[in-house]
């Protein structure tokens, strides 16, 4: 109502149905009600000696968040501190007649908030409080708080090296997923569900030996089936993704339900993503391109490879990525032969070029040049190059070498690698 009571106001003077005085029209904009008594309370905590702690990681790094926990439509603010006496502290103030007032406080545990999520755990219609403080050693300890009637109860405590929210088993309500490993240093995925106020724990093994987990991701592998992608380091320099799922109220490592290692290995730190656009994730498969000559550089094409529900792999697109220079090209329209690149940087830019074998020859197809500096859309136009794309301070142009690849297939083949700006950690 207060919200719609300004909006008459407005209205109603933007009609010029209100005279005004000249010195108001020129007077400085006024601090809202609900600011004034927010920054108030704030204020307080810092004249009795506390400080911001703002969390680490995730997406929710602000000292001081607003969320509607309640669902009444208002915004709750959270506020981060460490006391003066050197604790952490956790403030919700809620809104009323007056402005914001204190909803309820709580002590903090560890030397700094690690990451704070929001979710709808049990289903009734409150925001539930994540937290994951962080200890001494680099232990980290997850609390859930209840905030209906602001009560700030704790429903669940556990330490874990990591955790992601989502609703696994499809049943409407957030689940929490956490990232544990046990005395013989093999990971587990622990799932937490409190649907009907009881919370229930389901447990999966990671892949043996599959201990550099850097991300836990909720992703769809079929328009009808939510999964859990545990994914990170495995080996020299290679990567790994496991792949859970919920069957019969059960959580299942789908990539590795009998144990052992997930297919999903291969040599190179590259990750999944859904790489054609269709709401499902693919996971890549390492595929070493031949050289253009013996102890050339080594290349590698990427096998995209969707995951059924029952756990088969299988391949939807292939891809040679260049992420030094920003890019990718898709491989189907360059037929079944086999395919090398080599990079071949000039004056004219960096180069990679795109041949096929035949009879033991390279042949070139292409090739694809990414352009910095003055002067990059005419040099991209020009020695026979023809302009792709521009990102930045990069311009791509291709440069094609045989009568049977058109632009336009080059064109529709060429994409730009896209990054995220926040990633969502542990």
């Amino acid at each position: 109502m207060r919200r719609i009571a300004v909006l008459l106001a407005l209205l109603f003077l933007l009609g010029g149905c209100a005279p005004m005085a000249v010195s108001e029209l020129y007077a400085l904009p006024q601090l809202s009600a609900e600011y004034v008594s927010l920054q108030s309370l704030i204020d307080g905590e810092i004249v009795r000696g506390g400080e911001f702690a703002a969390p680490l990681r995730g997406s929710n790094r602000q000292s001081v968040q607003l969320h509607d926990f309640d669902g009444s439509g208002e915004l709750e603010a959270l506020a981060f501190f460490r006391t003066a006496e050197g604790p952490l502290k956790l403030c919700v103030y809620r809104e009323d007649e007056s402005g914001y007032v204190p909803a309820v406080s709580i002590a903090g545990e560890g030397s700094s908030v690690g990451r704070v999520e929001y979710a709808d755990l049990d289903g009734d219609g409150f925001t539930e409080l994540i937290v994951a403080w962080q200890l001494d050693g680099g232990i980290t300890m997850l609390n859930v708080y209840a905030l209906r009637d602001w009560s700030g109860a704790v429903l669940l405590t556990a330490d874990c090296a990591g955790f992601a929210v989502s609703d696994l088993d499809e049943d409407g309500s957030a689940d929490l997923a956490l990232l544990r490993y046990d005395a013989a240093g093999q990971g587990h995925i622990d799932l937490y569900s409190f649907s009907g106020g009881e919370s229930a724990l389901s447990t999966a093994p990671l892949s043996l030996d599959f201990t550099g987990v850097t991300s836990l991701s909720p992703v769809r592998i079929s328009p009808d089936t939510a999964a859990l992608l545990a994914e990170g380091s495995y080996g020299a320099g290679g990567a790994i993704t496991d792949v859970f799922t919920v069957s019969e109220g059960r959580l299942q490592n789908l990539t590795a339900r009998n144990g052992g290692v997930s297919p999903t290995v291969r040599q190179t730190a590259v990750y999944a993503e859904d790489i054609d656009g269709d709401g499902v994730v693919e996971i890549p498969a390492a595929r070493r391109l031949r050289p253009q000559s013996e102890g050339g550089a080594e290349y590698w094409a990427f096998d995209w490879q969707s995951v059924s529900p029952d756990g088969r792999l299988q391949t939807k697109r292939s891809t040679f990525h260049c992420y030094a220079d920003g890019w990718y090209l898709e491989l189907a329209p360059f037929g079944e032969r086999e395919l090398s690149v080599r990079r071949a940087d000039s004056v004219a830019g960096r180069c990679i070029v795109l041949s096929a074998f035949a009879d033991d020859e390279a042949e070139d197809i292409l090739s694809v040049y990414t352009i910095t500096g003055e002067n990059r859309f005419e040099r991209a136009r020009s020695g026979g190059r023809l302009f792709l794309a521009e990102s930045g301070s990069a311009v791509y142009a291709v440069q094609l070498h045989t009568a049977g690849v058109s632009a336009e297939t080059v064109s529709g083949a060429f994409h730009l690698i896209r990054t995220a700006w926040i990633s969502p950690g542990l």
